[in-house]
Protein backbone atom coordinates (compact mmCIF):
# COMPACT_ATOMS: atom_id res chain seq x y z
CA UNK A 1 0.00 0.00 0.00
CA UNK A 2 0.99 3.64 -0.08
CA UNK A 3 2.43 3.16 3.40
CA UNK A 4 4.06 6.54 3.69
CA UNK A 5 0.85 8.42 3.03
CA UNK A 6 -1.13 6.23 5.38
CA UNK A 7 1.41 6.55 8.18
CA UNK A 8 1.36 10.32 7.90
CA UNK A 9 -2.44 10.27 8.01
CA UNK A 10 -2.41 8.00 11.02
CA UNK A 11 -0.47 10.57 12.99
CA UNK A 12 -3.62 12.66 13.13
CA UNK A 13 -4.29 11.28 16.59
CA UNK A 14 -2.62 14.29 18.14
CA UNK A 15 -5.45 16.51 17.04
CA UNK A 16 -8.03 14.25 18.69
CA UNK A 17 -10.40 15.87 16.25
CA UNK A 18 -14.09 15.05 15.99
CA UNK A 19 -14.03 15.78 12.25
CA UNK A 20 -14.34 12.68 10.15
CA UNK A 21 -13.27 12.70 6.54
CA UNK A 22 -11.06 15.74 6.18
CA UNK A 23 -8.92 15.76 9.30
CA UNK A 24 -6.00 18.15 9.05
CA UNK A 25 -2.74 16.42 8.20
CA UNK A 26 -0.13 16.91 10.94
CA UNK A 27 3.44 16.85 9.69
CA UNK A 28 5.76 14.26 11.28
CA UNK A 29 7.97 17.00 12.69
CA UNK A 30 5.02 18.22 14.78
CA UNK A 31 4.26 14.86 16.34
CA UNK A 32 4.97 13.94 19.91
CA UNK A 33 3.50 10.46 20.07
CA UNK A 34 4.31 10.21 23.74
CA UNK A 35 1.31 12.44 24.40
CA UNK A 36 -1.07 9.96 22.81
CA UNK A 37 -0.08 7.13 25.11
CA UNK A 38 0.77 9.20 28.18
CA UNK A 39 -2.49 8.54 30.03
CA UNK A 40 -5.74 6.65 29.79
CA UNK A 41 -7.73 9.81 28.88
CA UNK A 42 -5.43 10.65 25.94
CA UNK A 43 -5.43 6.99 24.92
CA UNK A 44 -9.23 7.01 24.93
CA UNK A 45 -9.21 10.16 22.80
CA UNK A 46 -7.12 8.28 20.26
CA UNK A 47 -9.78 5.58 20.17
CA UNK A 48 -12.46 8.22 19.66
CA UNK A 49 -10.58 9.37 16.57
CA UNK A 50 -10.73 5.82 15.23
CA UNK A 51 -14.51 5.74 15.71
CA UNK A 52 -14.84 9.14 14.04
CA UNK A 53 -12.79 8.00 11.06
CA UNK A 54 -14.87 4.96 10.14
CA UNK A 55 -15.54 5.19 6.38
CA UNK A 56 -19.17 4.86 5.37
CA UNK A 57 -20.24 7.72 3.13
CA UNK A 58 -18.10 6.65 0.17
CA UNK A 59 -19.44 3.09 0.09
CA UNK A 60 -22.99 4.40 0.45
CA UNK A 61 -22.66 6.82 -2.45
CA UNK A 62 -20.99 4.27 -4.72
CA UNK A 63 -23.69 1.68 -4.04
CA UNK A 64 -26.43 4.21 -4.66
CA UNK A 65 -25.11 5.74 -7.88
CA UNK A 66 -23.37 2.82 -9.59
CA UNK A 67 -26.24 0.35 -9.09
CA UNK A 68 -29.99 0.90 -9.44
CA UNK A 69 -30.92 2.88 -6.34
CA UNK A 70 -30.95 6.41 -7.77
CA UNK A 71 -31.92 8.36 -10.81
CA UNK A 72 -30.30 11.58 -11.97
CA UNK A 73 -32.00 14.43 -10.14
CA UNK A 74 -33.71 17.36 -11.80
CA UNK A 75 -31.01 19.78 -10.62
CA UNK A 76 -28.07 17.45 -11.22
CA UNK A 77 -24.94 19.33 -12.26
CA UNK A 78 -23.09 16.42 -13.80
CA UNK A 79 -22.63 14.37 -10.65
CA UNK A 80 -22.35 10.70 -11.53
CA UNK A 81 -22.43 11.45 -15.25
CA UNK A 82 -19.22 13.27 -16.13
CA UNK A 83 -17.09 10.64 -14.39
CA UNK A 84 -19.08 7.74 -15.84
CA UNK A 85 -20.09 6.47 -12.41
CA UNK A 86 -23.78 6.17 -13.28
CA UNK A 87 -22.79 4.64 -16.62
CA UNK A 88 -21.20 1.57 -15.03
CA UNK A 89 -17.68 2.85 -15.69
CA UNK A 90 -15.17 1.28 -13.30
CA UNK A 91 -11.43 1.17 -13.90
CA UNK A 92 -8.16 1.60 -12.04
CA UNK A 93 -8.48 5.38 -12.18
CA UNK A 94 -12.05 5.53 -10.88
CA UNK A 95 -12.44 7.73 -7.85
CA UNK A 96 -14.73 5.26 -6.12
CA UNK A 97 -12.14 2.49 -6.09
CA UNK A 98 -9.44 4.84 -4.85
CA UNK A 99 -11.62 6.34 -2.13
CA UNK A 100 -12.85 3.01 -0.78
CA UNK A 101 -9.38 1.42 -0.88
CA UNK A 102 -7.56 4.33 0.75
CA UNK A 103 -10.11 5.20 3.43
CA UNK A 104 -10.37 1.65 4.71
CA UNK A 105 -6.63 1.04 4.78
CA UNK A 106 -6.26 4.34 6.61
CA UNK A 107 -8.86 3.18 9.12
CA UNK A 108 -6.94 -0.07 9.69
CA UNK A 109 -3.77 1.92 10.29
CA UNK A 110 -5.48 4.16 12.83
CA UNK A 111 -6.82 1.18 14.75
CA UNK A 112 -3.40 -0.44 14.66
CA UNK A 113 -1.80 2.58 16.31
CA UNK A 114 -4.11 2.19 19.29
CA UNK A 115 -3.50 -1.55 19.49
CA UNK A 116 0.28 -1.40 19.08
CA UNK A 117 0.72 1.56 21.43
CA UNK A 118 -1.37 0.12 24.27
CA UNK A 119 1.52 -1.50 26.19
CA UNK A 120 3.14 1.92 26.70
CA UNK A 121 0.11 3.45 28.45
CA UNK A 122 0.90 3.79 32.18
CA UNK A 123 -1.47 1.92 34.50
CA UNK A 124 -1.46 1.77 38.29
CA UNK A 125 -4.26 -0.67 39.15
CA UNK A 126 -6.09 -3.74 37.86
CA UNK A 127 -9.03 -1.49 37.02
CA UNK A 128 -6.85 0.67 34.78
CA UNK A 129 -5.41 -2.44 33.15
CA UNK A 130 -8.97 -3.56 32.38
CA UNK A 131 -9.73 -0.13 30.90
CA UNK A 132 -6.73 -0.35 28.58
CA UNK A 133 -7.78 -3.84 27.49
CA UNK A 134 -11.29 -2.54 26.82
CA UNK A 135 -9.92 0.25 24.62
CA UNK A 136 -7.78 -2.23 22.71
CA UNK A 137 -10.79 -4.53 22.37
CA UNK A 138 -12.79 -1.70 20.83
CA UNK A 139 -9.98 -0.90 18.41
CA UNK A 140 -9.76 -4.55 17.41
CA UNK A 141 -13.53 -4.67 16.92
CA UNK A 142 -13.30 -1.63 14.64
CA UNK A 143 -10.45 -3.21 12.70
CA UNK A 144 -12.48 -6.39 12.22
CA UNK A 145 -15.48 -4.32 11.12
CA UNK A 146 -13.38 -2.39 8.63
CA UNK A 147 -11.96 -5.59 7.17
CA UNK A 148 -15.35 -7.26 6.75
CA UNK A 149 -16.72 -4.10 5.13
CA UNK A 150 -13.94 -3.50 2.58
CA UNK A 151 -12.82 -6.98 1.51
CA UNK A 152 -15.95 -7.79 -0.56
CA UNK A 153 -15.13 -4.92 -2.92
CA UNK A 154 -11.66 -6.13 -3.85
CA UNK A 155 -11.70 -9.93 -3.76
CA UNK A 156 -12.99 -12.04 -6.62
CA UNK A 157 -14.50 -14.73 -4.39
CA UNK A 158 -15.31 -14.21 -0.72
CA UNK A 159 -15.62 -17.96 -0.10
CA UNK A 160 -12.16 -18.78 -1.49
CA UNK A 161 -9.51 -18.54 1.22
CA UNK A 162 -6.77 -18.42 -1.42
CA UNK A 163 -8.26 -15.52 -3.40
CA UNK A 164 -6.47 -12.19 -3.10
CA UNK A 165 -8.07 -9.52 -0.94
CA UNK A 166 -6.92 -6.18 0.46
CA UNK A 167 -3.62 -5.54 2.26
CA UNK A 168 -4.32 -6.60 5.83
CA UNK A 169 -1.76 -5.67 8.45
CA UNK A 170 -1.61 -5.64 12.24
CA UNK A 171 1.37 -3.35 12.82
CA UNK A 172 2.25 0.25 12.03
CA UNK A 173 4.21 -0.11 8.78
CA UNK A 174 7.42 1.68 7.93
CA UNK A 175 7.17 4.36 5.28
CA UNK A 176 9.18 2.21 2.88
CA UNK A 177 6.95 -0.87 3.17
CA UNK A 178 5.60 -2.27 -0.11
CA UNK A 179 3.45 -5.18 0.89
CA UNK A 180 1.54 -7.60 -1.32
CA UNK A 181 -2.17 -8.21 -1.05
CA UNK A 182 -3.33 -10.63 1.61
CA UNK A 183 -5.46 -13.67 0.89
CA UNK A 184 -9.01 -13.92 2.13
CA UNK A 185 -7.89 -16.62 4.54
CA UNK A 186 -5.36 -14.26 6.08
CA UNK A 187 -7.96 -11.51 6.41
CA UNK A 188 -10.50 -13.84 7.99
CA UNK A 189 -7.85 -15.02 10.47
CA UNK A 190 -7.28 -11.43 11.63
CA UNK A 191 -11.02 -10.85 11.97
CA UNK A 192 -11.40 -14.06 13.98
CA UNK A 193 -8.54 -13.16 16.33
CA UNK A 194 -9.80 -9.59 16.76
CA UNK A 195 -13.31 -10.73 17.64
CA UNK A 196 -12.05 -13.36 20.05
CA UNK A 197 -10.01 -10.72 21.88
CA UNK A 198 -12.88 -8.24 21.85
CA UNK A 199 -15.36 -10.76 23.21
CA UNK A 200 -13.04 -11.51 26.12
CA UNK A 201 -12.14 -7.93 27.01
CA UNK A 202 -14.98 -5.54 26.15
CA UNK A 203 -16.47 -3.75 29.14
CA UNK A 204 -20.20 -3.97 29.80
CA UNK A 205 -22.13 -0.82 28.94
CA UNK A 206 -25.74 0.28 29.24
CA UNK A 207 -28.16 2.55 27.40
CA UNK A 208 -26.98 4.15 24.16
CA UNK A 209 -23.39 3.31 25.06
CA UNK A 210 -24.22 -0.39 24.78
CA UNK A 211 -25.02 0.15 21.08
CA UNK A 212 -22.73 2.96 19.94
CA UNK A 213 -19.55 1.37 21.23
CA UNK A 214 -18.14 -2.02 20.34
CA UNK A 215 -20.29 -4.68 21.96
CA UNK A 216 -20.78 -8.44 22.05
CA UNK A 217 -23.81 -8.42 19.79
CA UNK A 218 -21.82 -6.40 17.29
CA UNK A 219 -19.12 -9.07 17.39
CA UNK A 220 -21.76 -11.69 16.71
CA UNK A 221 -23.12 -9.65 13.78
CA UNK A 222 -19.66 -9.48 12.20
CA UNK A 223 -19.33 -13.23 12.71
CA UNK A 224 -22.71 -13.82 11.07
CA UNK A 225 -21.80 -11.75 8.02
CA UNK A 226 -18.39 -13.41 7.81
CA UNK A 227 -19.89 -16.91 8.00
CA UNK A 228 -22.31 -15.99 5.22
CA UNK A 229 -19.49 -14.71 3.02
CA UNK A 230 -17.58 -17.95 3.62
CA UNK A 231 -20.67 -20.02 2.82
CA UNK A 232 -20.63 -21.51 6.30
CA UNK A 233 -24.39 -21.56 6.31
CA UNK A 234 -25.26 -23.45 9.53
CA UNK A 235 -23.02 -21.08 11.52
CA UNK A 236 -24.41 -18.02 9.77
CA UNK A 237 -27.98 -19.09 10.46
CA UNK A 238 -27.35 -19.79 14.14
CA UNK A 239 -25.49 -16.52 14.72
CA UNK A 240 -28.26 -14.59 13.01
CA UNK A 241 -30.89 -16.42 15.05
CA UNK A 242 -29.06 -15.58 18.27
CA UNK A 243 -29.46 -11.89 17.46
CA UNK A 244 -33.02 -12.22 16.21
CA UNK A 245 -33.87 -13.75 19.58
CA UNK A 246 -32.72 -10.66 21.51
CA UNK A 247 -33.29 -7.71 19.13
CA UNK A 248 -36.87 -7.27 17.83
CA UNK A 249 -37.96 -5.82 14.52
CA UNK A 250 -39.35 -2.32 14.86
CA UNK A 251 -43.10 -1.86 15.19
CA UNK A 252 -44.35 -0.36 11.94
CA UNK A 253 -45.54 2.81 13.68
CA UNK A 254 -42.00 3.49 14.94
CA UNK A 255 -40.08 2.59 11.80
CA UNK A 256 -39.91 6.04 10.22
CA UNK A 257 -38.58 7.55 13.45
CA UNK A 258 -35.64 5.13 13.32
CA UNK A 259 -34.16 7.13 10.47
CA UNK A 260 -34.17 10.46 12.29
CA UNK A 261 -32.56 8.72 15.28
CA UNK A 262 -35.63 9.27 17.45
CA UNK A 263 -35.33 5.69 18.71
CA UNK A 264 -32.82 2.86 18.74
CA UNK A 265 -35.12 0.25 17.23
CA UNK A 266 -33.42 -2.68 15.50
CA UNK A 267 -29.93 -1.42 16.30
CA UNK A 268 -27.14 -3.84 17.06
CA UNK A 269 -24.24 -1.44 16.56
CA UNK A 270 -24.10 2.13 15.32
CA UNK A 271 -21.61 4.96 15.11
CA UNK A 272 -23.08 8.10 16.59
CA UNK A 273 -23.25 11.32 14.58
CA UNK A 274 -24.00 14.64 16.23
CA UNK A 275 -23.90 18.26 15.13
CA UNK A 276 -20.36 18.98 13.96
CA UNK A 277 -19.76 15.42 12.76
CA UNK A 278 -19.77 14.40 9.12
CA UNK A 279 -23.25 13.74 7.79
CA UNK A 280 -24.71 12.44 4.53
CA UNK A 281 -24.97 16.00 3.24
CA UNK A 282 -23.38 16.35 -0.15
CA UNK A 283 -24.17 12.80 -1.20
CA UNK A 284 -27.64 13.31 -2.66
CA UNK A 285 -28.06 17.05 -2.13
CA UNK A 286 -26.28 19.84 -0.30
CA UNK A 287 -29.53 21.38 0.92
CA UNK A 288 -31.78 18.57 2.04
CA UNK A 289 -34.48 16.46 0.43
CA UNK A 290 -37.42 18.32 -1.05
CA UNK A 291 -39.18 19.20 -4.29
CA UNK A 292 -37.30 21.89 -6.18
CA UNK A 293 -34.28 21.69 -3.90
CA UNK A 294 -30.76 20.97 -5.07
CA UNK A 295 -31.23 17.22 -5.45
CA UNK A 296 -28.39 15.78 -7.51
CA UNK A 297 -29.85 12.32 -7.12
CA UNK A 298 -33.38 11.10 -6.47
CA UNK A 299 -34.75 7.65 -5.74
CA UNK A 300 -34.83 5.56 -8.89
CA UNK A 301 -38.33 4.87 -10.17
CA UNK A 302 -37.44 1.19 -10.55
CA UNK A 303 -36.77 0.95 -6.81
CA UNK A 304 -39.78 3.07 -5.88
CA UNK A 305 -42.17 0.82 -7.76
CA UNK A 306 -41.05 -2.21 -5.74
CA UNK A 307 -42.82 -0.83 -2.65
CA UNK A 308 -46.48 -1.55 -2.06
CA UNK A 309 -48.55 1.48 -1.10
CA UNK A 310 -48.91 0.24 2.50
CA UNK A 311 -45.21 -0.57 2.92
CA UNK A 312 -43.90 1.84 5.57
CA UNK A 313 -40.55 1.97 3.79
CA UNK A 314 -42.21 3.70 0.84
CA UNK A 315 -43.14 6.71 2.93
CA UNK A 316 -40.14 6.58 5.29
CA UNK A 317 -37.61 6.72 2.47
CA UNK A 318 -39.39 9.31 0.28
CA UNK A 319 -41.23 11.68 2.62
CA UNK A 320 -44.59 10.75 1.10
CA UNK A 321 -47.51 10.45 3.46
CA UNK A 322 -48.12 6.90 4.60
CA UNK A 323 -50.23 4.95 2.10
CA UNK A 324 -50.33 7.94 -0.23
CA UNK A 325 -48.76 9.63 -3.26
CA UNK A 326 -48.97 13.01 -1.52
CA UNK A 327 -46.19 14.59 0.54
CA UNK A 328 -47.55 17.11 3.00
CA UNK A 329 -43.98 18.13 3.79
CA UNK A 330 -43.21 18.76 0.13
CA UNK A 331 -40.46 16.17 0.08
CA UNK A 332 -41.46 14.19 -3.03
CA UNK A 333 -43.81 14.20 -5.98
CA UNK A 334 -44.96 11.17 -7.97
CA UNK A 335 -45.87 11.16 -11.63
CA UNK A 336 -49.09 9.17 -12.16
CA UNK A 337 -47.99 8.19 -15.68
CA UNK A 338 -44.22 7.71 -15.57
CA UNK A 339 -44.07 5.75 -18.82
CA UNK A 340 -45.56 8.52 -20.94
CA UNK A 341 -45.47 11.73 -18.88
CA UNK A 342 -43.85 14.38 -21.14
CA UNK A 343 -42.69 16.23 -18.01
CA UNK A 344 -41.57 13.08 -16.21
CA UNK A 345 -38.46 14.53 -14.57
CA UNK A 346 -40.32 17.59 -13.27
CA UNK A 347 -43.34 15.64 -12.02
CA UNK A 348 -41.51 12.62 -10.61
CA UNK A 349 -39.17 14.10 -8.02
CA UNK A 350 -38.96 11.18 -5.58
CA UNK A 351 -36.40 12.56 -3.16
CA UNK A 352 -34.22 10.44 -0.89
CA UNK A 353 -35.49 10.91 2.65
CA UNK A 354 -34.01 7.89 4.39
CA UNK A 355 -31.74 10.23 6.36
CA UNK A 356 -33.90 13.32 6.89
CA UNK A 357 -31.58 14.71 9.54
CA UNK A 358 -31.85 15.76 13.16
CA UNK A 359 -31.16 18.81 15.31
CA UNK A 360 -32.02 21.01 12.30
CA UNK A 361 -29.15 19.54 10.26
CA UNK A 362 -30.33 17.85 7.04
CA UNK A 363 -28.92 14.39 6.42
CA UNK A 364 -27.30 14.18 9.86
CA UNK A 365 -27.79 10.61 11.04
CA UNK A 366 -26.07 7.88 12.99
CA UNK A 367 -24.33 5.22 10.94
CA UNK A 368 -26.53 2.19 11.53
CA UNK A 369 -23.88 -0.42 10.84
CA UNK A 370 -25.82 -3.49 11.97
CA UNK A 371 -29.60 -3.80 12.27
CA UNK A 372 -31.54 -6.91 13.13
CA UNK A 373 -33.21 -6.76 9.71
CA UNK A 374 -29.88 -7.85 8.25
CA UNK A 375 -29.89 -10.87 10.54
CA UNK A 376 -33.25 -11.93 9.09
CA UNK A 377 -31.76 -11.65 5.61
CA UNK A 378 -28.68 -13.64 6.62
CA UNK A 379 -30.88 -16.31 8.14
CA UNK A 380 -33.06 -16.48 5.02
CA UNK A 381 -30.03 -16.73 2.73
CA UNK A 382 -28.55 -19.51 4.82
CA UNK A 383 -31.87 -21.35 4.72
CA UNK A 384 -32.06 -21.04 0.94
CA UNK A 385 -28.50 -22.29 0.53
CA UNK A 386 -29.41 -25.34 2.63
CA UNK A 387 -32.56 -25.84 0.50
CA UNK A 388 -34.91 -25.01 3.37
CA UNK A 389 -37.11 -22.92 1.10
CA UNK A 390 -40.15 -23.04 3.36
CA UNK A 391 -38.07 -21.78 6.27
CA UNK A 392 -36.67 -18.94 4.17
CA UNK A 393 -40.19 -17.96 3.15
CA UNK A 394 -41.23 -17.70 6.81
CA UNK A 395 -38.15 -15.63 7.62
CA UNK A 396 -38.74 -13.11 4.84
CA UNK A 397 -42.45 -12.97 5.64
CA UNK A 398 -41.61 -11.88 9.19
CA UNK A 399 -39.85 -8.78 7.86
CA UNK A 400 -42.65 -8.02 5.41
CA UNK A 401 -45.33 -8.38 8.06
CA UNK A 402 -43.46 -5.85 10.20
CA UNK A 403 -43.31 -3.32 7.35
CA UNK A 404 -46.89 -3.52 6.01
CA UNK A 405 -50.28 -2.69 7.49
CA UNK A 406 -51.61 -6.14 6.61
CA UNK A 407 -50.29 -9.66 7.05
CA UNK A 408 -48.32 -10.60 3.95
CA UNK A 409 -48.76 -13.81 1.95
CA UNK A 410 -46.33 -16.63 2.59
CA UNK A 411 -44.09 -17.09 -0.47
CA UNK A 412 -44.04 -20.49 -2.14
CA UNK A 413 -40.73 -20.98 -3.91
CA UNK A 414 -40.50 -23.52 -6.69
CA UNK A 415 -36.72 -23.42 -6.77
CA UNK A 416 -33.66 -22.06 -5.01
CA UNK A 417 -33.27 -19.52 -7.80
CA UNK A 418 -36.77 -18.17 -7.17
CA UNK A 419 -35.99 -17.92 -3.46
CA UNK A 420 -32.75 -16.06 -4.10
CA UNK A 421 -34.62 -13.65 -6.37
CA UNK A 422 -37.12 -12.92 -3.62
CA UNK A 423 -34.32 -12.46 -1.10
CA UNK A 424 -32.60 -9.94 -3.35
CA UNK A 425 -35.88 -8.10 -3.80
CA UNK A 426 -36.36 -7.79 -0.05
CA UNK A 427 -32.76 -6.77 0.53
CA UNK A 428 -33.16 -4.13 -2.17
CA UNK A 429 -36.22 -2.65 -0.49
CA UNK A 430 -34.84 -2.81 3.05
CA UNK A 431 -31.21 -1.78 2.55
CA UNK A 432 -31.40 0.88 -0.16
CA UNK A 433 -28.90 3.66 0.57
CA UNK A 434 -27.13 1.50 3.16
CA UNK A 435 -24.18 0.41 0.98
CA UNK A 436 -25.46 -3.11 0.31
CA UNK A 437 -26.68 -3.39 -3.28
CA UNK A 438 -23.37 -3.79 -5.17
CA UNK A 439 -22.14 -6.59 -2.91
CA UNK A 440 -25.56 -8.26 -2.92
CA UNK A 441 -25.53 -8.61 -6.70
CA UNK A 442 -21.85 -9.56 -6.68
CA UNK A 443 -22.56 -12.44 -4.29
CA UNK A 444 -25.98 -13.60 -5.45
CA UNK A 445 -26.51 -12.24 -8.94
CA UNK A 446 -25.41 -15.42 -10.69
CA UNK A 447 -27.37 -17.89 -8.57
CA UNK A 448 -30.46 -15.67 -8.78
CA UNK A 449 -29.91 -14.59 -12.39
CA UNK A 450 -30.45 -11.00 -11.29
CA UNK A 451 -28.58 -7.80 -12.04
CA UNK A 452 -29.42 -4.11 -11.73
CA UNK A 453 -32.85 -2.94 -12.81
CA UNK A 454 -33.21 0.73 -13.72
CA UNK A 455 -36.45 2.29 -14.93
CA UNK A 456 -36.13 2.84 -18.67
CA UNK A 457 -36.67 6.59 -18.52
CA UNK A 458 -34.16 7.00 -15.70
CA UNK A 459 -31.32 5.28 -17.53
CA UNK A 460 -32.09 6.88 -20.90
CA UNK A 461 -30.63 10.17 -19.68
CA UNK A 462 -27.09 8.83 -20.09
CA UNK A 463 -27.70 5.65 -22.12
CA UNK A 464 -27.04 3.44 -19.09
CA UNK A 465 -29.84 0.93 -19.59
CA UNK A 466 -27.56 -2.09 -20.11
CA UNK A 467 -26.27 -3.20 -16.70
CA UNK A 468 -23.31 -5.51 -16.15
CA UNK A 469 -24.32 -9.15 -16.44
CA UNK A 470 -24.11 -11.25 -13.27
CA UNK A 471 -20.49 -12.30 -12.84
CA UNK A 472 -19.09 -9.34 -14.80
CA UNK A 473 -15.54 -8.45 -13.74
CA UNK A 474 -16.76 -5.03 -12.57
CA UNK A 475 -18.39 -6.69 -9.57
CA UNK A 476 -14.86 -6.77 -8.19
CA UNK A 477 -13.24 -3.35 -7.91
CA UNK A 478 -9.85 -2.67 -9.47
CA UNK A 479 -6.84 -1.94 -7.33
CA UNK A 480 -6.40 1.82 -7.80
CA UNK A 481 -3.72 2.87 -10.25
CA UNK A 482 -2.23 5.20 -7.64
CA UNK A 483 -1.69 2.22 -5.34
CA UNK A 484 0.00 0.12 -7.97
CA UNK A 485 2.26 2.98 -9.03
CA UNK A 486 3.48 3.30 -5.45
CA UNK A 487 3.60 -0.43 -4.72
CA UNK A 488 4.63 -2.78 -7.54
CA UNK A 489 4.02 -5.80 -5.30
CA UNK A 490 0.26 -5.36 -5.52
CA UNK A 491 -1.40 -7.61 -8.10
CA UNK A 492 -4.26 -6.12 -10.14
CA UNK A 493 -7.65 -7.83 -10.28
CA UNK A 494 -8.59 -9.67 -13.49
CA UNK A 495 -9.66 -7.79 -16.63
CA UNK A 496 -8.48 -4.36 -15.52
Amino acid sequence: MKIKKLVVLSLLFLGFSSCDDQLDIVQPSEINEAVIFSSIPTFRNALNTVYASFPYQNTMLFNAVWTDEIKIGLTNGGQGITNGEHGYVLNDQSGDAGSIWNSHHRMINLANRVIVGAPTVPVTSPAEEATVRDIVAQARFLRALTLIQVMPYFTTDLADNAALSIIAFEDVPQTTAKRPRSTNGEVYAIIEADLTYAEANLATRTGDDALRFANLNGCKAIRARMALYRKQYPQAQQLAQDLIDVVPLSPRAQYTAMWSDANNNERIFFIARQVGNASFSGLFSNVGPGIGKNNWYEMGRGLFEKYAMNDIRRSAFTGLNDNSNVSTLGISSVSPNPNTDPAYRENDQICINKYPGKNNVPYLADFKIFRVAEMYMIKAEAQIAQNNLAGAAETLKAVRDARHTTVQPLPNYGSQQAAYQDLLLERRKEFCFEAMRYIDIKRLGQVANVTFDRFFRDCAINNSCTPPAPGDHRFTMPIPNSERNANPNVVQNPNY
